[in-house]
């Protein structure tokens, strides 16, 4: 809407895509340890966030110096908040007021990014070679990459520290939709196929206290695997 009578709803002016409630192309949320929550948008290039009472406390651009395609937000144990972007290929700390803390260049096209516990930094890089997730400290040392996954975007941990890796594609292909279970060190323990599956895309991925898996896609509908990668139930459209 444009006119004399639109106001900016979070009151920093002027309005703009992605004020107030308004989402554009929204690829990820964490959350810190005091129930606040980060929103990553992509395309409105910015992150945003809100207390527990679901009010917006902060915003702040990431779009300087290249800084592009946002697809994926985390929260270390410290509350620092890291960023990542696909298209420049960068990995951003920020502090939990959106202060920049430090900048790592690295290779590839940035699709997604987990922090566990140990805050062991997981990101999966979708290119342009054969992807790959892989695992640094938070120096930014590399630790572990796991090679050769199709088209990664989400990563979670469980418990025990084995990996699962949401890799889809909106291209009819099946080696293209899959989850996938690794080890700690990397090793491979199953893979699950979910082409059969309704054609579900598997896209982001989140896992509860019972180790389960959460995977949704490009639609509104959520899966819900065990530790196995078995399917328990669905739902959405």
């Amino acid at each position: 809407t444009r006119g004399a009578n639109c106001v900016d709803p979070d009151g920093a002016g002027p309005l703009q895509l992605g004020d107030g409630h308004q989402y554009h192309d929204v690829y990820s949320v964490a959350f810190d340890s005091q129930g606040n929550y980060f929103v990553c948008e992509d395309r409105a290039k910015q992150i945003r966030k809100f207390n527990a009472d679901d009010v917006m406390v902060a915003k702040w651009s990431v779009n300087g110096g290249g800084f592009n395609d946002h697809r994926g937000v985390a929260v270390d144990s410290q509350d620092n908040v890291w960023v990542v972007t696909y298209r420049d290929n960068v990995l951003k700390k920020f502090d939990n007021d959106g202060n920049p803390l430090a900048t790592f260049t690295l290779d590839g096209r940035l699709s997604g990014i987990h922090i566990d516990a140990n805050d062991n930094i997981f990101i999966s890089n979708n290119g342009p070679a054969a992807g790959s997730v892989r695992k640094y400290d938070l120096n930014g040392n590399l630790l572990m990459t796991i090679p050769n996954i199709n088209e990664p975007y989400g990563i979670v941990t469980d418990s025990q520290g084995n990996i699962y890796v949401a890799s889809g594609s909106s291209a009819t292909f099946d080696n293209l939709r899959h989850l996938k279970k690794y080890g700690p060190t990397g090793t491979l323990i199953t893979t699950r196929n979910t082409i059969a599956e309704a054609n579900f895309v598997p896209s982001a991925i989140t896992i509860d206290d019972l180790d389960q898996i959460w995977v949704n896609g490009p639609t509104s509908q959520v899966r819900v695997y065990d530790s196995n990668l078995s399917h328990r139930f669905s739902f959405g459209d």
